[in-house]
């Protein structure tokens, strides 16, 4: 029986919402008129919105940029996560993924995650959290996936070392699902699109995949040659997961250790530098401070997530050693910038060891 106000968050799915008074001292049934008439507005506009529920974000794969109308893409809908990689922290342990046919290996590169949802003659572009967002994806990359005939959705890496787009993976085509197929159907898929659409290889490349013991282990070799970030191994039999649930079929490890850090503070001690954190449980910990290069834009400010390369993190005080800016990271939540991702100095053996 008594009065309260009426407030709406609103924005983006997965960005920070404003907050916004509706209505003022009103009872629970005036509430209820308003909640419905601004319901009714925004299922009415043009494009409409999708009304959420528990059941339904009404953001699956089925249902992204692809299935729109031509000429649409509604930006509730192009919220495609891709799948994450479970770690292999050591070297040792990619000896059992070497050996097994069952999972074929590719490159892990040090790009950005971003999903490519082609609808019409227009594109949506999602980051590692399903945000979308253009950002990292120049306009040339841009089009030359505007010039494909017909509609898609790919997964790929934006702006890797050497520049342009790197394919992985292929979600749907030709308004049709494949994300349930096998990883060699959409292995087999992701190469016949990639010939059908005629990229400019300069710009848009396939990622390279091997399979077999001698090959896996040449490819190792030479991605070690190159400098390359990692390597990654897939699950040929699974299904795409979008999200925690790929961690299960799909593992990588990091030939440089790199993390995903939260600024602390920035321009410490009046210098172009910035303080570094990490989650450890929910404890939030200092893991030392970094330079930032005269080439690179300040980071914009305390809870910025950004990539760190480093030597190793000291035992203790999981200071990094070494640290070097590469870059912020729009793709990397600040819940995934955990002290786990930290590989420590060896430690050396005492006396009579």
């Amino acid at each position: 029986g008594g009065r309260d106000d009426v407030s709406a968050l609103w924005g983006r799915i997965g960005s920070n919402l404003t907050l916004t008074c509706k209505a003022k001292g009103v009872t629970l049934e005036k509430a209820q008129k308003k909640f419905a008439s601004i319901l009714k507005a925004k299922l009415n506009d043009s494009p409409p919105y999708i009304e959420v529920t528990p059941n339904n974000d009404g953001q699956s794969v089925a249902t992204a940029g692809s299935q729109a109308a031509p000429g649409t893409v509604r930006a509730v809908i192009a919220r495609v996560i891709p799948q994450l990689c479970g770690s292999l922290t050591d070297e040792t342990e990619l000896e059992p993924y070497l050996l097994n046919d069952l999972y074929v290996m590719e490159e892990k590169f040090n790009g950005k995650r971003k999903e490519v949802i082609k609808a019409g003659h227009k594109l949506s572009i999602t980051n590692k959290q399903g945000q979308t967002t253009g950002v990292g994806m120049l306009p040339k990359t841009q089009a030359e996936f505007l010039k494909v005939s017909f509609d898609f959705t790919v997964d790929t890496e934006d702006e890797p070392v050497g520049g342009g787009c790197m394919l992985l993976d292929i979600l749907t085509i030709r308004n049709q699902p494949v994300d349930r197929r096998t990883g060699d159907e959409r292995r087999e898929m992701l190469e016949a699109f990639y010939q059908e659409a005629g990229f400019d290889p300069k710009v848009i490349r396939l990622a390279e995949q091997v399979n077999g013991q001698k090959a896996k282990r040449d490819f190792l070799a030479r991605l070690k040659k190159t400098k390359a970030e990692g390597c990654i191994f897939k699950n040929r039999r699974a299904a795409y997961l979008p999200g925690e649930a790929g961690r299960a079929e799909w593992f990588n490890t990091k030939f440089q250790a790199t993390a995903s850090c939260m600024v602390d503070a920035v321009m410490v001690g009046g210098k172009r530098s910035i303080a570094l954190a990490l989650w450890d449980g929910r404890k939030r910990v200092s893991v030392g401070k970094c330079a930032i290069p005269v080439n690179k834009v300040m980071p914009e400010g305390v809870n910025t997530v950004v990539e760190i390369r480093y030597i190793y993190a000291e035992h203790g005080s999981n200071k990094l050693n070494q640290p070097f800016y590469l870059g912020p990271r729009d793709d990397v939540g600040i819940n995934e910038c955990r002290i786990s991702q930290l590989k420590y100095k060896q430690r050396e053996a005492g006396p009579g060891l």
